[in-house]
């Protein structure tokens, strides 16, 4: 995730073994919250617009280790 910058946040997700990034982005000159979730291979596992990882966390969509495809 070098092109998205310095999360604002990060959180240890998975056991501790991940990490799950917070970013603002701005789209169509608005502010958009994204994530983006990462396993101990640092490969994305989850990345989503409109939420962060806490609300991403607390939805059960950060319990997974496997790479997107």
């Amino acid at each position: 995730m070098a092109r998205a910058g310095q999360p604002q946040r990060k959180t240890r997700i998975l056991n501790g073994t991940g990490e799950c990034y917070d970013y603002t982005r701005v789209v169509d000159g608005k502010s958009v919250a994204f994530y983006a979730a990462f396993n101990q291979q640092d490969r994305l596992t989850a990345a989503a617009y409109h939420r962060t990882c806490a609300e991403a966390l607390a939805a059960g969509e950060l319990d997974n280790s496997k790479p997107l495809e």
